[in-house]
């Protein structure tokens, strides 16, 4: 079973945030409310695309990912998870999907399907416990501008390298497993598109990596564009249509479904 590409899996579960804002708050304090509102969300269903554009020793590969991820966590003994994922890179394109409910996964990729047991332990071993959401509380001074577009209010800061480094983000782990300690993040430009609800509805955020592997200097740059499409009851988790015919399978380690190696 091919594993899910960890930086842009990464990318995507823990740069989801939420926002809102009232009118007696100033940017910095309606995003820190926002952080605390998408913090309680137990049940959120996403659309995403990721890019990631890679160079090294003058050899350029892009790589682009559609994402549609579900989590319901509202049953803390009991939590759900379905992703559906493709892949494309050097023009061939990888589909999947991943189901977890009522204590049973659901694999199916490439033509091959698998069933495996899973426990709550699971899925907070990879994060999941904590939503969309990640503590990536802004330094103090840190300009924040907002805009209208398509009747919502667009968040707007750029986050540097070594002020992510610093948080407690389930993000910088990943980028540390995936790529190394020693990788450069640089200026992070980051859009959070909120509705009247106070929730946000689109994000865009661009990250640009320097790293090295085997002495060769490699450059990425991410690109995300994420969209809320449900939360709360509207989700719903459920096993393929076609459970039964899913052979049973050797148990997976959650860790390596978001690793690259």
């Amino acid at each position: 079973m091919k594993k899910l590409p960890a930086l842009l899996m990464s990318g995507f579960l823990v740069l989801s945030l939420a926002s809102c804002q009232s009118p007696s708050q100033n940017p910095a304090e309606a995003y820190k409310a926002a952080c605390e509102k998408t913090a309680a969300l137990t049940a959120t269903e996403y659309d995403a695309s990721l890019s990631a554009q890679m160079e090294a020793s003058g050899i350029s590969m892009n790589i682009d990912m559609d994402i549609g991820m579900k989590l319901d966590m509202k049953d803390k003994q009991s939590p759900k998870m379905a992703l559906d994922f493709s892949t494309t890179l050097f023009g061939q394109s990888v589909d999947g999907t991943l189901v977890c409910t009522d204590g049973t996964c659901y694999i199916s990729s490439m033509g091959e399907k698998s069933k495996f047991a899973y426990t709550a332990e699971d899925l907070t071993s990879v994060g999941l416990d904590k939503g969309m959401s990640v503590d990536l509380t802004l330094p103090e001074g840190t300009e924040i501008t907002t805009k209208q577009e398509d009747g919502n209010t667009v968040y707007c800061f750029e986050l540097s390298g070594e002020e992510l480094k610093s948080s407690n983000s389930f993000l910088m782990d990943s980028l540390t497993e995936s790529m190394g300690a020693d990788n450069q993040i640089g200026t992070i430009a980051c859009e959070m598109s909120v509705n009247n609800e106070g929730y946000v509805v689109r994000q865009v955020l661009s990250i640009p990596i320097t790293t090295s592997q085997s002495g060769v200097e490699m450059t990425m740059n991410m690109d995300l564009d994420m969209k809320l499409v449900n939360y709360g009851d509207k989700v719903s988790i459920t096993a393929p249509e076609d459970a039964s015919s899913y052979p049973e399978g050797d148990a997976v380690d959650f860790g390596s479904l978001f690793s690259l190696t």
